[in-house]
């Protein structure tokens, strides 16, 4: 946050980028299930959106904010995102 609570301005310290965690839900949209997998930075997000399809043969649609995969697939890409994630 730059400001404080007093109103003074504080400046913010460039490589304190915080990564936000990618998250990993179901939706019901209009009576078919999605999976929806949020934050994800743009550099790894086409070729993740690829894998995922491949992994959990569904089709699925790439979005500015996130990923949707058709159907029930909550396991498996929390699954994926592990593996992924361990070096």
């Amino acid at each position: 946050m730059p400001f404080t609570i007093d109103g003074e301005w504080v400046p913010s310290e460039k490589g304190s980028k915080q990564k936000k965690k990618i998250t990993v839900r179901t939706e019901k949209r209009k009576g078919r299930v999605l999976t929806v997998v949020s934050n994800i930075q743009n550099s790894e997000k086409d070729q993740l959106f690829k894998e995922l399809k491949a992994q959990c043969h569904c089709g699925g649609s790439n979005q500015k904010e996130h990923l949707e995969l058709q159907g029930d697939h909550l396991d498996k890409v929390k699954r994926i995102l592990k593996q992924k994630q361990q070096p």
